[in-house]
């Protein structure tokens, strides 16, 4: 069931964080995706799987990858891999295409367009940034987690107070 309206909902852990009072808005019953080593996808390009092997990496350090972000780091990783391919061809092209213009077979000026890679650019861009902070991969997403260190079983939150 898809939702259609309002933000979207904060995972159990981060209302526990907050500090939520009210029962009712938990969900204790979240599931927790478990992790394992992963190959990058045979269909992600060499550039593509080079960004996949460094931030799977990074990801699993900080404790935050998990099977069920799989398909968002792939995601990621092709975004990165576009976006340094269309950043070289608008460094060696120009963001700006001069195109002659023709009346007659006589050219009577030149159009200035934008090259079709500077959006492709943006896209790409805008990308990573909605995917790398899915996956916690900048400052302010990064900010509002808590990760327990490795070895740390001591209940945190509410789960201090239940026995």
């Amino acid at each position: 069931m898809s939702r259609l309206r309002g933000a979207r909902g904060k995972p159990y852990a981060l209302k526990v964080l907050q500090g939520e009072k009210r029962k009712e808005r938990l969900n204790s019953h979240e599931p927790k995706p478990g992790m394992k080593v992963i190959d990058p996808p045979e269909h992600l390009t060499e550039q593509a799987k080079k960004y996949w092997l460094y931030y799977f990496d990074v990801l699993t350090r900080m404790g935050v990858m998990t099977v069920a972000d799989v398909k968002q780091l792939e995601i990621f990783c092709n975004a990165c891999a576009d976006e340094r391919r269309y950043r070289e061809i608008v460094e060696s092209e120009g963001a700006i295409l001069k195109i002659p213009k023709y009346h007659n077979g006589e050219e009577i000026g030149i159009d200035m367009k934008v090259h079709p890679a500077t959006r492709l650019l943006k896209v790409a861009t805008d990308s990573i940034d909605k995917y790398g902070g899915a996956l916690a991969l900048n400052p302010q997403d990064r900010s509002r987690l808590s990760i327990d260190p490795p070895g740390d079983d001591k209940p945190k939150g509410i789960g201090a107070f239940i026995k």
